[in-house]
Protein backbone atom coordinates (compact mmCIF):
# COMPACT_ATOMS: atom_id res chain seq x y z
CA UNK A 1 0.00 0.00 0.00
CA UNK A 2 3.21 2.47 0.61
CA UNK A 3 3.84 2.64 -3.26
CA UNK A 4 0.27 5.16 -3.55
CA UNK A 5 1.95 6.99 -0.94
CA UNK A 6 4.92 7.51 -2.81
CA UNK A 7 2.93 8.33 -6.33
CA UNK A 8 1.38 11.55 -4.58
CA UNK A 9 4.85 13.05 -3.32
CA UNK A 10 5.82 12.79 -6.95
CA UNK A 11 2.49 14.79 -8.04
CA UNK A 12 3.28 18.71 -8.42
CA UNK A 13 -0.06 19.52 -7.22
CA UNK A 14 0.30 17.42 -4.22
CA UNK A 15 3.37 19.12 -3.92
CA UNK A 16 2.19 22.20 -3.72
CA UNK A 17 -0.27 21.53 -1.63
CA UNK A 18 1.86 20.23 0.79
CA UNK A 19 4.00 23.09 0.74
CA UNK A 20 1.32 25.29 1.13
CA UNK A 21 0.86 23.46 4.11
CA UNK A 22 3.91 24.28 5.76
CA UNK A 23 4.05 27.48 4.69
CA UNK A 24 0.92 27.91 6.30
CA UNK A 25 -1.80 28.86 3.39
CA UNK A 26 -4.86 27.19 4.90
CA UNK A 27 -7.31 26.80 5.22
CA UNK A 28 -6.48 24.60 2.01
CA UNK A 29 -9.23 23.14 -0.39
CA UNK A 30 -8.45 20.23 -2.21
CA UNK A 31 -10.58 18.53 -5.04
CA UNK A 32 -10.45 16.33 -7.87
CA UNK A 33 -9.51 13.01 -5.78
CA UNK A 34 -12.41 10.12 -6.50
CA UNK A 35 -13.45 8.37 -3.23
CA UNK A 36 -11.11 5.61 -2.60
CA UNK A 37 -7.75 8.13 -2.99
CA UNK A 38 -8.95 9.97 -0.40
CA UNK A 39 -8.12 8.31 2.69
CA UNK A 40 -4.37 7.50 0.46
CA UNK A 41 -4.27 11.53 0.68
CA UNK A 42 -5.11 11.81 3.92
CA UNK A 43 -2.26 9.39 5.32
CA UNK A 44 0.28 10.77 2.59
CA UNK A 45 -0.48 14.35 3.92
CA UNK A 46 -0.13 13.33 7.67
CA UNK A 47 2.68 11.02 7.21
CA UNK A 48 4.28 13.74 5.26
CA UNK A 49 3.67 17.16 7.48
CA UNK A 50 4.64 14.83 10.16
CA UNK A 51 1.08 16.13 12.03
CA UNK A 52 -1.47 14.32 13.78
CA UNK A 53 -5.11 14.36 12.17
CA UNK A 54 -9.18 14.56 12.88
CA UNK A 55 -11.07 13.22 9.24
CA UNK A 56 -14.63 14.21 9.89
CA UNK A 57 -17.03 12.32 7.60
CA UNK A 58 -20.53 12.57 6.67
CA UNK A 59 -21.39 9.00 7.53
CA UNK A 60 -20.84 6.71 10.05
CA UNK A 61 -20.05 3.68 7.78
CA UNK A 62 -17.87 6.10 5.99
CA UNK A 63 -15.82 6.49 8.98
CA UNK A 64 -15.18 2.82 9.12
CA UNK A 65 -13.75 2.69 5.63
CA UNK A 66 -11.20 5.54 6.51
CA UNK A 67 -10.12 4.07 9.62
CA UNK A 68 -9.61 0.85 7.91
CA UNK A 69 -7.13 2.32 5.21
CA UNK A 70 -5.68 4.73 7.78
CA UNK A 71 -4.53 1.95 10.07
CA UNK A 72 -2.75 0.46 7.36
CA UNK A 73 0.10 3.01 7.80
CA UNK A 74 -0.24 4.54 11.59
CA UNK A 75 -0.62 2.64 14.60
CA UNK A 76 -2.92 4.77 16.58
CA UNK A 77 -6.31 5.19 14.61
CA UNK A 78 -8.83 6.37 16.34
CA UNK A 79 -12.86 5.99 15.98
CA UNK A 80 -15.10 9.19 17.93
CA UNK A 81 -18.82 7.87 17.75
CA UNK A 82 -21.52 10.83 18.80
CA UNK A 83 -23.30 9.37 21.98
CA UNK A 84 -27.18 9.25 22.70
CA UNK A 85 -29.07 12.42 24.60
CA UNK A 86 -30.96 11.18 27.58
CA UNK A 87 -33.05 13.69 28.58
CA UNK A 88 -35.72 11.95 30.38
CA UNK A 89 -35.67 9.27 32.83
CA UNK A 90 -35.68 6.09 31.52
CA UNK A 91 -35.33 2.31 32.50
CA UNK A 92 -32.21 1.16 30.55
CA UNK A 93 -29.85 2.20 27.61
CA UNK A 94 -26.54 1.19 26.45
CA UNK A 95 -23.39 3.54 27.21
CA UNK A 96 -21.05 2.11 24.64
CA UNK A 97 -20.67 4.93 22.56
CA UNK A 98 -20.20 7.03 25.52
CA UNK A 99 -17.56 4.76 26.41
CA UNK A 100 -15.72 4.50 23.34
CA UNK A 101 -16.11 8.68 23.18
CA UNK A 102 -14.00 8.51 26.79
CA UNK A 103 -11.35 5.95 25.75
CA UNK A 104 -10.77 8.38 22.70
CA UNK A 105 -10.61 11.36 24.81
CA UNK A 106 -8.30 10.20 27.37
CA UNK A 107 -6.02 8.90 24.89
CA UNK A 108 -6.49 12.88 22.57
CA UNK A 109 -5.65 14.66 26.09
CA UNK A 110 -2.74 12.78 26.33
CA UNK A 111 -1.84 13.35 22.85
CA UNK A 112 -1.63 9.20 22.06
CA UNK A 113 -3.18 9.06 18.96
CA UNK A 114 -2.46 9.96 15.27
CA UNK A 115 -5.51 9.72 13.05
CA UNK A 116 -9.49 10.51 15.34
CA UNK A 117 -11.95 9.92 12.75
CA UNK A 118 -15.35 10.76 13.61
CA UNK A 119 -18.69 12.39 11.88
CA UNK A 120 -19.55 15.82 12.67
CA UNK A 121 -22.65 15.15 15.49
CA UNK A 122 -19.60 13.47 17.51
CA UNK A 123 -17.24 16.88 17.96
CA UNK A 124 -20.59 19.23 18.00
CA UNK A 125 -21.60 17.19 21.83
CA UNK A 126 -20.02 18.71 24.76
CA UNK A 127 -18.24 15.91 26.72
CA UNK A 128 -16.50 15.82 30.21
CA UNK A 129 -13.54 18.78 30.60
CA UNK A 130 -10.49 17.55 30.32
CA UNK A 131 -9.46 19.11 33.97
CA UNK A 132 -12.37 17.02 35.42
CA UNK A 133 -10.85 14.24 33.25
CA UNK A 134 -8.04 14.60 34.69
CA UNK A 135 -9.21 15.18 38.25
CA UNK A 136 -11.42 11.90 38.18
CA UNK A 137 -8.91 9.36 36.65
CA UNK A 138 -6.09 7.84 39.23
CA UNK A 139 -3.05 5.39 38.29
CA UNK A 140 -2.05 2.00 40.69
CA UNK A 141 1.05 0.77 39.86
CA UNK A 142 2.60 -2.58 41.62
CA UNK A 143 4.02 -1.78 44.90
CA UNK A 144 2.17 1.23 45.47
CA UNK A 145 -0.29 1.41 48.80
CA UNK A 146 -4.49 1.62 47.92
CA UNK A 147 -7.38 1.73 49.78
CA UNK A 148 -10.60 -0.93 48.86
CA UNK A 149 -12.42 1.57 50.39
CA UNK A 150 -11.95 4.69 48.90
CA UNK A 151 -10.97 3.39 45.79
CA UNK A 152 -14.75 1.97 45.60
CA UNK A 153 -16.26 5.47 46.79
CA UNK A 154 -14.28 6.99 43.91
CA UNK A 155 -14.89 4.96 41.33
CA UNK A 156 -18.75 5.48 42.30
CA UNK A 157 -18.48 8.98 42.13
CA UNK A 158 -16.55 8.33 38.30
CA UNK A 159 -20.24 6.77 37.29
CA UNK A 160 -19.12 2.97 38.21
CA UNK A 161 -21.47 0.47 39.47
CA UNK A 162 -20.44 -2.45 41.81
CA UNK A 163 -21.67 -5.43 40.46
CA UNK A 164 -21.10 -9.38 42.41
CA UNK A 165 -18.91 -10.40 39.16
CA UNK A 166 -17.31 -7.56 36.42
CA UNK A 167 -18.92 -8.40 32.62
CA UNK A 168 -18.63 -5.22 31.30
CA UNK A 169 -17.24 -1.43 31.00
CA UNK A 170 -18.16 0.85 33.66
CA UNK A 171 -18.83 -2.01 36.14
CA UNK A 172 -16.14 -3.09 39.23
CA UNK A 173 -16.56 -5.79 42.27
CA UNK A 174 -14.45 -6.61 45.48
CA UNK A 175 -13.99 -9.71 47.13
CA UNK A 176 -11.68 -9.97 49.90
CA UNK A 177 -8.70 -8.26 48.51
CA UNK A 178 -9.10 -8.25 44.94
CA UNK A 179 -10.79 -5.68 43.09
CA UNK A 180 -11.92 -5.98 39.56
CA UNK A 181 -12.64 -3.00 37.63
CA UNK A 182 -13.67 -2.77 33.74
CA UNK A 183 -12.73 0.98 32.87
CA UNK A 184 -13.17 2.45 29.21
CA UNK A 185 -9.74 2.75 28.12
CA UNK A 186 -9.19 -1.08 28.51
CA UNK A 187 -10.38 -3.69 26.02
CA UNK A 188 -10.06 -5.91 29.10
CA UNK A 189 -11.23 -6.08 32.52
CA UNK A 190 -8.42 -5.14 35.43
CA UNK A 191 -7.87 -7.59 38.36
CA UNK A 192 -5.97 -5.51 41.44
CA UNK A 193 -4.52 -8.28 43.80
CA UNK A 194 -3.65 -6.51 47.14
CA UNK A 195 -1.61 -7.92 50.27
CA UNK A 196 -2.88 -5.28 53.23
CA UNK A 197 -2.77 -1.75 51.32
CA UNK A 198 -0.09 -2.73 49.16
CA UNK A 199 -0.93 -3.39 45.44
CA UNK A 200 0.38 -7.02 44.80
CA UNK A 201 -0.75 -7.79 41.61
CA UNK A 202 -2.26 -5.82 38.65
CA UNK A 203 -3.40 -7.69 35.18
CA UNK A 204 -6.29 -8.14 32.87
CA UNK A 205 -8.62 -10.69 32.72
CA UNK A 206 -11.35 -12.29 30.65
CA UNK A 207 -14.88 -11.96 31.50
CA UNK A 208 -15.97 -15.47 30.60
CA UNK A 209 -13.19 -17.38 32.13
CA UNK A 210 -12.23 -14.85 35.25
CA UNK A 211 -8.57 -16.22 34.06
CA UNK A 212 -5.85 -13.50 34.20
CA UNK A 213 -4.77 -12.64 30.54
CA UNK A 214 -2.14 -10.45 30.89
CA UNK A 215 0.24 -8.90 33.59
CA UNK A 216 0.52 -5.41 33.85
CA UNK A 217 2.80 -3.43 36.50
CA UNK A 218 0.25 -0.44 36.26
CA UNK A 219 -3.10 0.69 35.33
CA UNK A 220 -4.90 3.91 34.91
CA UNK A 221 -8.84 4.31 35.80
CA UNK A 222 -10.48 6.85 33.95
CA UNK A 223 -14.77 7.84 34.56
CA UNK A 224 -16.73 5.98 32.89
CA UNK A 225 -19.76 8.74 32.14
CA UNK A 226 -19.35 12.18 30.16
CA UNK A 227 -21.57 13.79 33.02
CA UNK A 228 -19.89 13.43 36.84
CA UNK A 229 -22.13 15.91 39.41
CA UNK A 230 -19.81 17.72 41.58
CA UNK A 231 -20.92 19.05 44.97
CA UNK A 232 -21.68 22.75 43.56
CA UNK A 233 -23.46 20.98 39.97
CA UNK A 234 -25.52 18.99 42.41
CA UNK A 235 -26.67 22.05 44.57
CA UNK A 236 -27.11 23.62 40.71
CA UNK A 237 -29.31 21.15 39.93
CA UNK A 238 -30.96 20.61 42.23
CA UNK A 239 -32.32 24.51 42.72
CA UNK A 240 -33.40 24.53 38.80
CA UNK A 241 -35.46 21.30 39.56
CA UNK A 242 -36.92 22.74 42.68
CA UNK A 243 -37.64 25.91 40.58
CA UNK A 244 -39.40 24.31 37.99
CA UNK A 245 -41.44 22.32 40.31
CA UNK A 246 -42.24 25.56 41.65
CA UNK A 247 -43.54 27.22 38.65
CA UNK A 248 -44.97 24.59 36.92
CA UNK A 249 -48.59 24.68 35.23
CA UNK A 250 -48.15 22.16 32.58
CA UNK A 251 -49.52 17.91 32.83
CA UNK A 252 -49.62 16.73 36.56
CA UNK A 253 -47.76 13.32 34.91
CA UNK A 254 -44.47 16.03 33.71
CA UNK A 255 -44.98 17.43 37.30
CA UNK A 256 -44.41 13.73 38.94
CA UNK A 257 -41.78 13.61 36.13
CA UNK A 258 -39.80 16.36 37.58
CA UNK A 259 -40.62 15.16 41.16
CA UNK A 260 -38.89 12.01 40.71
CA UNK A 261 -36.18 13.39 39.04
CA UNK A 262 -35.93 15.44 42.37
CA UNK A 263 -35.60 12.59 44.21
CA UNK A 264 -33.48 10.22 42.68
CA UNK A 265 -31.12 13.35 42.61
CA UNK A 266 -31.45 13.00 46.69
CA UNK A 267 -30.39 9.98 46.88
CA UNK A 268 -27.47 10.03 44.95
CA UNK A 269 -28.96 7.85 41.82
CA UNK A 270 -27.21 7.78 39.06
CA UNK A 271 -29.02 10.53 36.89
CA UNK A 272 -29.72 9.86 33.31
CA UNK A 273 -31.66 12.44 32.63
CA UNK A 274 -28.61 15.27 33.06
CA UNK A 275 -28.23 16.46 29.30
CA UNK A 276 -31.16 18.62 29.92
CA UNK A 277 -29.34 20.36 33.02
CA UNK A 278 -25.97 20.29 30.97
CA UNK A 279 -24.98 24.31 31.40
CA UNK A 280 -25.61 23.82 34.86
CA UNK A 281 -23.38 21.24 35.14
CA UNK A 282 -20.64 22.19 32.95
CA UNK A 283 -20.61 25.75 32.46
CA UNK A 284 -17.64 25.81 30.81
CA UNK A 285 -18.18 23.52 27.77
CA UNK A 286 -16.09 21.96 26.04
CA UNK A 287 -15.52 19.35 22.81
CA UNK A 288 -12.75 16.87 21.53
CA UNK A 289 -11.46 19.79 19.96
CA UNK A 290 -10.22 21.79 23.08
CA UNK A 291 -7.86 18.31 22.99
CA UNK A 292 -6.61 18.05 20.01
CA UNK A 293 -5.13 21.58 19.39
CA UNK A 294 -2.78 21.40 15.96
CA UNK A 295 -4.04 18.35 14.52
CA UNK A 296 -4.57 19.25 11.19
CA UNK A 297 -8.55 18.58 10.23
CA UNK A 298 -9.72 17.03 6.75
CA UNK A 299 -13.53 17.47 6.29
CA UNK A 300 -14.53 14.98 3.27
CA UNK A 301 -17.44 15.96 1.46
CA UNK A 302 -17.86 19.20 2.77
CA UNK A 303 -21.70 20.28 1.99
CA UNK A 304 -22.44 17.12 3.36
CA UNK A 305 -21.01 17.16 6.31
CA UNK A 306 -22.47 20.38 6.80
CA UNK A 307 -25.86 19.56 6.14
CA UNK A 308 -25.28 16.73 9.04
CA UNK A 309 -24.04 19.11 11.60
CA UNK A 310 -27.20 21.36 10.42
CA UNK A 311 -29.62 18.79 10.69
CA UNK A 312 -28.35 17.19 14.34
CA UNK A 313 -28.53 20.97 15.26
CA UNK A 314 -32.18 21.57 14.21
CA UNK A 315 -33.26 17.96 15.43
CA UNK A 316 -31.97 18.64 19.00
CA UNK A 317 -33.07 22.39 19.10
CA UNK A 318 -36.69 20.77 18.52
CA UNK A 319 -36.50 18.41 21.67
CA UNK A 320 -35.29 20.83 23.79
CA UNK A 321 -37.73 23.41 22.37
CA UNK A 322 -40.34 20.99 23.22
CA UNK A 323 -39.47 19.82 26.72
CA UNK A 324 -39.28 23.51 27.72
CA UNK A 325 -42.59 24.61 26.19
CA UNK A 326 -43.89 21.46 28.34
CA UNK A 327 -42.29 22.87 31.74
CA UNK A 328 -39.76 20.33 31.81
CA UNK A 329 -36.40 22.18 31.87
CA UNK A 330 -35.10 25.81 30.67
CA UNK A 331 -33.91 26.46 26.84
CA UNK A 332 -30.23 27.88 27.87
CA UNK A 333 -29.71 25.11 29.98
CA UNK A 334 -30.69 22.07 28.00
CA UNK A 335 -27.60 22.57 24.98
CA UNK A 336 -25.41 19.43 25.48
CA UNK A 337 -24.07 20.46 21.82
CA UNK A 338 -22.69 23.50 19.92
CA UNK A 339 -24.46 25.10 17.21
CA UNK A 340 -23.66 24.11 13.38
CA UNK A 341 -22.21 27.35 13.42
CA UNK A 342 -19.87 27.00 16.12
CA UNK A 343 -19.01 23.93 14.55
CA UNK A 344 -17.69 25.32 11.58
CA UNK A 345 -15.73 27.95 13.69
CA UNK A 346 -14.35 25.36 15.89
CA UNK A 347 -12.56 23.91 13.11
CA UNK A 348 -9.95 26.61 13.16
CA UNK A 349 -7.07 27.47 10.17
CA UNK A 350 -5.77 24.33 10.31
CA UNK A 351 -8.45 22.56 8.09
CA UNK A 352 -8.43 21.35 4.19
CA UNK A 353 -11.82 20.54 2.66
CA UNK A 354 -11.68 17.19 0.67
CA UNK A 355 -14.38 17.38 -2.41
CA UNK A 356 -15.36 16.80 -5.56
CA UNK A 357 -15.18 20.40 -6.60
CA UNK A 358 -13.32 23.59 -5.39
CA UNK A 359 -15.93 25.33 -4.73
CA UNK A 360 -16.93 23.50 -1.32
CA UNK A 361 -13.98 24.79 -0.02
CA UNK A 362 -15.94 28.19 0.95
CA UNK A 363 -17.45 26.58 4.12
CA UNK A 364 -14.21 26.04 5.48
CA UNK A 365 -12.81 29.63 4.72
CA UNK A 366 -9.85 27.78 2.11
CA UNK A 367 -7.47 30.52 1.42
CA UNK A 368 -5.86 27.99 -1.16
CA UNK A 369 -7.18 25.34 -3.55
CA UNK A 370 -5.70 22.72 -4.93
CA UNK A 371 -6.78 19.97 -7.87
CA UNK A 372 -5.25 16.70 -7.64
CA UNK A 373 -6.63 14.36 -9.78
CA UNK A 374 -7.26 10.81 -9.52
CA UNK A 375 -9.76 7.99 -11.39
CA UNK A 376 -10.32 4.68 -10.36
CA UNK A 377 -11.48 1.44 -12.35
CA UNK A 378 -14.42 -1.12 -12.03
CA UNK A 379 -13.37 -4.33 -9.89
CA UNK A 380 -12.10 -7.33 -11.59
CA UNK A 381 -15.07 -9.55 -12.01
CA UNK A 382 -16.22 -12.16 -14.37
CA UNK A 383 -16.74 -9.22 -17.08
CA UNK A 384 -13.50 -9.24 -17.20
CA UNK A 385 -13.67 -6.91 -20.72
CA UNK A 386 -14.81 -3.84 -19.04
CA UNK A 387 -11.84 -3.63 -16.54
CA UNK A 388 -9.31 -3.94 -19.71
CA UNK A 389 -11.67 -0.58 -21.30
CA UNK A 390 -11.12 0.78 -18.08
CA UNK A 391 -7.56 0.54 -18.17
CA UNK A 392 -7.52 0.95 -22.17
CA UNK A 393 -9.12 4.58 -21.42
CA UNK A 394 -6.84 5.66 -18.80
CA UNK A 395 -3.43 5.10 -21.12
CA UNK A 396 -5.40 6.46 -23.94
CA UNK A 397 -5.45 10.08 -21.70
CA UNK A 398 -2.09 9.10 -21.03
CA UNK A 399 -2.51 8.71 -17.00
CA UNK A 400 0.03 7.30 -14.77
CA UNK A 401 -1.82 4.01 -13.78
CA UNK A 402 -0.87 1.59 -10.57
CA UNK A 403 -2.80 -1.37 -10.11
CA UNK A 404 -2.22 -3.14 -6.88
CA UNK A 405 -3.03 -6.80 -6.26
CA UNK A 406 -3.49 -8.55 -2.81
CA UNK A 407 -0.44 -10.39 -3.03
CA UNK A 408 2.99 -11.41 -5.21
CA UNK A 409 1.44 -13.91 -6.75
CA UNK A 410 -1.92 -11.85 -8.06
CA UNK A 411 -0.02 -8.71 -9.18
CA UNK A 412 1.45 -12.01 -11.87
CA UNK A 413 -0.98 -13.11 -12.74
CA UNK A 414 -2.60 -9.53 -13.45
CA UNK A 415 0.43 -8.63 -15.73
CA UNK A 416 0.31 -11.42 -17.76
CA UNK A 417 -3.87 -10.98 -17.70
CA UNK A 418 -3.19 -7.84 -19.30
CA UNK A 419 -0.50 -8.23 -21.44
CA UNK A 420 -2.90 -11.26 -23.25
CA UNK A 421 -5.30 -8.48 -23.38
CA UNK A 422 -3.14 -6.11 -25.53
CA UNK A 423 -2.28 -4.04 -22.45
CA UNK A 424 1.18 -2.53 -22.11
CA UNK A 425 1.70 -4.15 -18.82
CA UNK A 426 4.59 -4.57 -16.36
CA UNK A 427 5.88 -5.03 -12.66
CA UNK A 428 6.11 -1.78 -10.43
CA UNK A 429 9.31 -1.22 -9.36
CA UNK A 430 8.97 2.64 -8.09
CA UNK A 431 8.38 4.53 -11.62
CA UNK A 432 5.03 5.29 -13.34
CA UNK A 433 5.04 5.79 -17.00
CA UNK A 434 2.44 7.39 -19.17
CA UNK A 435 0.56 4.62 -21.46
CA UNK A 436 1.66 1.83 -19.70
CA UNK A 437 0.14 -0.05 -16.29
CA UNK A 438 2.45 -0.47 -13.55
CA UNK A 439 1.20 -3.81 -11.03
CA UNK A 440 2.31 -4.35 -7.95
CA UNK A 441 1.46 -6.11 -4.45
CA UNK A 442 -0.68 -4.58 -2.26
CA UNK A 443 2.12 -5.73 0.76
CA UNK A 444 4.49 -3.29 -0.86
Amino acid sequence: MKAILEQFSRDENYIRFLNGLKTGRIPASVSGMCDPARPFFIAAALKDSGRKGIVILPEEKEVNNYAAVLRLFFKNVLVYTARDFIFESVTAYSKDWEHERLSVLQKASKGDYDVIVTVPDALMQYTLPVSLLLENSFELERGGRADINDICVRLSGMGYTRADIVEGVGQFSVRGGIIDIFSPNYSYPVRIDLFGDEVDLIGLFDTVSQRRTENLESCEIIPCTEIILTDPAKQAVRREIKSLIDNFKGQEKRLQTLKLELESLERGDKSVYSDKYYSLIYPEKETLFDSVAGALTFVVETSRVKDRAVGFAFTNDGIAESLAEAGMCRLKNCRPYCSAEDFFVKLGKNTVSVDAFATSGVAVGAVSTYRIETRNTLQLTEKSELFVDDIDSFIASSDRILILCSSERSASVMTEFLCDHGVAAYAFTGNLYECRAAVASAAR
